[in-house]
């Protein structure tokens, strides 16, 4: 990316108006707060980056640094006037963005989809963030994951690892939901070893999962076979929370023994 001349002006915030190239735009209330309390107690450290457009102002970076300025009643706020095209607001708003935890996956999604509609290939776009095709790719593929999947990242019940993953499956959207739902309720271990068992049968339905994790049948099953039983209180427990996972009582229990065994060390 060309550097461009930059100036450093206070700029009137009555007249800015947030770029549409900014790449942020879910969540980006979450911590307008304490960005404001940061702004009360130790002013703008970092100017933000604008492009002036007639008598207004475009902010390229720093939307939520520019939205907690606003609520606080400050007439200006320090930025960097630059002369960037559409493709470079872009780029600067990812790259100021990227290493962030936060960043919603589809507004990352959104953006490099965006950017090769600018540059043409995906090669072009990764050469211009400085990252390899396979994690562009990766990232724009976030896409294609059905919304309540989606919906189940954005709420922290699943990692978008693991909702990126299930792109390897070639079942129906209403079963691949169904796969997340389980995979939710999953601890990490787990989770992974049925990820790639997804990769290796993509036509693998929860049935198959579950059969995957109870194991196989006892004429092949050369493991151990255990009869449990449990107390009238623990065996209620078990079949609400059964209930609540839309599990079989074996599928939970041995999840259950799993997770405890690798949280201990002894599965290696």
């Amino acid at each position: 990316m060309v550097n461009k001349m930059r100036k450093l002006e206070d700029i009137d915030l009555s007249k800015v108006i947030i770029s549409d190239s900014n790449v942020r735009k879910l969540n980006i209330e979450d911590e307008i707060d304490s960005l404001m309390e940061s702004l009360r107690e130790i002013g703008l450290l970092h100017p933000v980056e604008a492009r002036k457009i007639g008598e207004r102002y475009q902010i390229i970076a720093g939307q939520r640094r520019t939205i907690a300025a606003k609520k606080l009643g400050w007439p200006t706020i320090p930025a960097f006037i630059t002369e960037e095209n559409e493709g470079e607001d872009v780029i600067r708003s990812l790259i100021e963005n990227i290493e962030r935890q936060d960043i919603d996956p589809q507004d990352k999604a959104n953006a490099v989809i965006h950017l090769k509609s600018i540059y043409g290939t995906w090669d072009a776009v990764a050469k211009k963030l400085h990252k390899n095709l396979i994690t562009i790719r990766n990232w724009a593929g976030y896409d294609a994951i059905p919304e309540k999947i989606k919906d189940m990242v954005s709420e922290k019940k699943l990692p978008k690892g693991a909702a990126t993953d299930l792109l390897w499956s070639r079942v129906s959207e209403d079963e691949m939901v169904n796969i997340a739902e389980k995979l939710s309720t999953m601890i990490p271990a787990i989770r992974k070893d049925v990820l790639a068992f997804i990769k290796a049968n993509p036509e693998a339905t929860v049935d198959d999962i579950d059969e995957l994790l109870t194991g196989p049948s006892e004429t092949e099953n050369e493991g151990l076979s255990i009869v449990l039983t449990f107390s009238p209180k623990v065996s209620q427990a078990i079949t609400e929370e059964c209930s609540k996972r839309g599990e079989e009582p074996e599928v939970f229990v041995n999840t259950l023994v799993v997770g405890h065994l690798d949280k201990k060390g002894l599965l290696g």
